[in-house]
């Protein structure tokens, strides 16, 4: 089984996943000096248009918190995409500490968790299994959290990090309220990303994703932070330790991100030019 520990983590799994050796991994180190602005990605809106009314339930997988849409009409086109992408569901990856947790990079920094909403190619695949093992199978919305200055909740995340404790274990499942609306997740600025084309960032890590990677990021508390923190990768009966009280000796579900690998010959590209003013550093 793999995961994030040092005997089942990123170094262990080419094990279970071939692909993991591939040349367009993800994530990557995204470096704004040298990513390459495009201007028809400025020129085709990017549109992520989410059903509020779509069924979600909120699971811990052992590897994440993870929000399934059930029936979705939720749809992103637009931008580097072709056609216009279904989502599946979105995850989130996260650090022990604030400040570390993100999966890819920018420059020098990390940020203290990253989410994914994770769509496939409804326009020419039947389904996501289908997509998810092809070139332009997927396409993941990239969202950097970064703790608030001021400590405060956001409000959009409340809602699902209000649930987690009943999703403590591997294997917990529970509804999401009725009407909730993935859209409250995204940065107030969407025109400015970064985009490339890498692989899922967990195995069987298919080289099967474009990235698409907003530049702002939202703002939680310490305290939703933790709410994350407090999740188990061992489910209720099972728990290697026996200690699942004690949250120093029990399966913590922390630092669950993958390290950056090699960018190798591709192109990162932007839909801003670098020398732009820049809110977000």
């Amino acid at each position: 089984m793999w995961g994030y520990k040092e005997n089942n983590g990123p170094s262990h799994w080419l094990s279970v996943a071939l692909n993991a050796a591939g040349y367009n991994q993800s994530p990557v180190v995204i470096e704004r000096a040298h990513a390459k602005f495009d201007p028809d990605l400025k020129a085709k809106k990017l549109e992520p248009a989410y059903d509020k009314s779509a069924g979600k339930s909120l699971s811990n997988n052992g590897h994440s918190a993870t929000i399934a849409i059930d029936g979705s009409e939720s749809r992103l086109s637009g931008g580097p995409l072709a056609s216009a992408y279904t989502l599946k569901q979105f995850h989130f990856h996260w650090g022990s500490k604030t400040g570390s947790g993100s999966e890819h990079m920018i420059d020098n920094r990390t940020y203290s968790a990253e989410l994914h909403f994770v769509h496939w190619n409804s326009s020419k695949y039947a389904a996501f299994e289908d997509a998810v093992k092809e070139a332009d199978g997927l396409a993941v919305l990239t969202v950097f959290l970064e703790a608030s200055k001021t400590d405060q909740d956001h409000p959009g995340l409340k809602v699902l990090t209000d649930l987690l404790p009943s999703v403590r274990f591997s294997g917990d499942k529970v509804p999401v309220p009725a009407g909730y609306d993935p859209a409250t997740l995204l940065p107030d600025e969407r025109t400015r990303y970064w985009t490339y084309h890498g692989s899922l960032t967990t195995p069987p890590c298919y080289e099967s994703v474009q990235f698409i990677i907003y530049e702002k990021t939202i703002e939680v508390s310490e305290k939703q932070l933790q709410a994350f923190r407090s999740l188990n990768t061992c489910s209720r009966d099972s728990c290697p330790t026996g200690k699942h009280d004690d949250q120093s000796e029990c399966c913590r579900m922390v630092d669950n991100f993958r390290p950056t690998m090699p960018l190798n010959d591709r192109v990162i590209k932007a839909s801003f030019n670098s020398a732009d003013v820049n809110d977000n550093v």
